[in-house]
């Protein structure tokens, strides 16, 4: 029945044995040289060759960890140290691999341990393809963000106008009115105070004005950088709102224009959500990198977010907007929050892109 499940299932399965077992007891770095030295591909079943565009098992059959994990793809290793991290079992992990043939293929795969005592005996994995629904996935986000690429562009564009055209033409109404009321007839005039009034009221419109052209877009991000940017949004938030907003920025950070303007439009989100919702007195904000990745953190004392209330939309944007556009060029959103102890947000942006593992040159 076991060797009819392997050989005739759907999945690709697999198994990795270790010749000599494993102490459970292991650090992570020990577990992961003994694993590269005595794990060794002991089980495949013909699902798994076809997936794999091989010619036959024999080719992997045998062929110790190391193979599977060389040293020259790093991204392997830090799986592997997850794995172990997890007691050597994951579920719902997903690996994108470069086949013979040049194309990327995505699968979900499964790992379990097989423990006997304190010692690990063997490695059983099975793995599912998804690539028809990945590359559906990666379609639909590429249309949506074609589509926020665009609806930018607009911004910018409605942005300059409103600043150059309309902000100019206000303000070189308020120059003439200002002028005029100066004038020893109009002093003397009933309507005097009338024309102070409108030329206080042009003082504001022309505040407005560009109040609105960098809620559209915020020149400083164009022209100084997401750091900039967001330190400046920080200060404007607190003064706005009252709130003491603390910023914590690393300088240089650059994960290019449309990552820039995703991860400055999540802060305004966040900020704005939590002035609205929060009741928090305080929020922190954050602009870090970590390993290779930058990273944004919102975070408040807030009420936090009710257990019983899962909300789909929070502000204008809300939680699963945030979400997309993040998903949209690659990153990954976190919101976590417990009632009375506040809520975080936090976006994470590779800042370069995550290889997929390729075959040794002695199988292409």
């Amino acid at each position: 029945r076991y060797r009819n499940f392997v050989e005739f299932s759907s999945e690709s399965i697999w198994c990795m044995e270790l010749d000599v077992p494993m102490p459970v007891s292991l650090s992570i770095d020990e577990k992961l040289e003994h694993l590269k030295k005595h794990a060794y591909c002991s089980e495949i079943n013909d699902t798994c060759v076809r997936n794999l565009q091989l010619e036959s098992r024999d080719q992997l059959l045998g062929q110790r960890l190391k193979y599977f994990v060389p040293d020259d793809q790093p991204q392997r290793t830090e799986e592997l140290r997850q794995l172990m991290l997890a007691g050597g079992n994951t579920k719902g992990q997903e690996t994108r691999i470069r086949m013979r043939d040049g194309s990327d293929h995505w699968f979900v795969r499964t790992v379990n341990a097989v423990q006997e005592g304190d010692v690990i005996l063997r490695l059983w994995g099975v793995a599912r393809e998804v690539t028809g629904r990945k590359i559906l996935e990666q379609q639909i986000r590429a249309l949506s963000a074609r589509r926020e690429s665009l609806l930018e562009q607009e911004r910018a564009r409605i942005s300059r106008e409103i600043h150059d055209d309309l902000g100019q033409q206000l303000t070189a109404i308020k120059i003439q009115l200002a002028a005029l009321v100066e004038h020893e007839e109009v002093v003397k005039s009933p309507c005097a105070g009338a024309m102070k009034e409108m030329l206080c009221q042009i003082g504001d419109a022309i505040t407005s004005t560009k109040r609105i052209a960098t809620d559209l877009r915020p020149a400083v991000l164009d022209h100084f950088g997401l750091a900039a940017a967001v330190e400046w949004h920080s200060r404007e938030f607190s003064k706005n709102t009252g709130l003491p907003c603390d910023c914590d920025v690393e300088e240089g950070l650059d994960p290019g224009r449309d990552r820039s303007i995703a991860i400055f439009r999540i802060l305004q989100e966040s900020l704005t959500n939590t002035f609205r919702h929060a009741k928090a007195t305080e929020v922190m904000v954050t602009l870090i990198k970590e390993s290779d990745e930058v990273v944004l953190r919102v975070s408040d004392n807030g009420v936090g977010i009710p257990e019983t209330r899962t909300p789909q939309v929070v502000g204008g944007l809300g939680l699963i907007g945030m979400r997309e556009r993040a998903a949209e060029l690659g990153g990954k959103l976190h919101i976590s929050s417990r009632p009375g102890k506040g809520t975080a947000v936090e976006v994470r942006f590779a800042l370069r892109e995550t290889q997929p593992y390729i075959y040794p040159k002695e199988q292409v």
